[in-house]
């Protein structure tokens, strides 16, 4: 499962809440979260055309990896 918080502020709640749910995961789980949301450009619709930049193609990848995504 890759979970992902769309907070920076490093006291965010849903960043802890994303924590809590890696740490909760049951056996058999694997949680892992994608701390590179900060290294990701402004999201624009004309830019989003390759060659991408690398912290695009490191979310995309870990989005396909994932059998779930958690959003908070």
């Amino acid at each position: 499962m890759l979970l992902i918080s769309g907070s920076l502020r490093a006291e965010s709640t849903n960043s802890a809440l994303v924590r809590t749910a890696r740490a909760v995961a049951p056996d058999g789980i694997e949680a892992v979260v994608f701390d590179g949301i900060g290294r990701l450009p402004h999201f624009n619709p004309d830019d989003d055309r390759e060659p991408l930049p690398p912290a695009v193609v490191e979310l995309r990848a870990a989005i396909d990896a994932a059998d779930a995504v958690e959003r908070r």
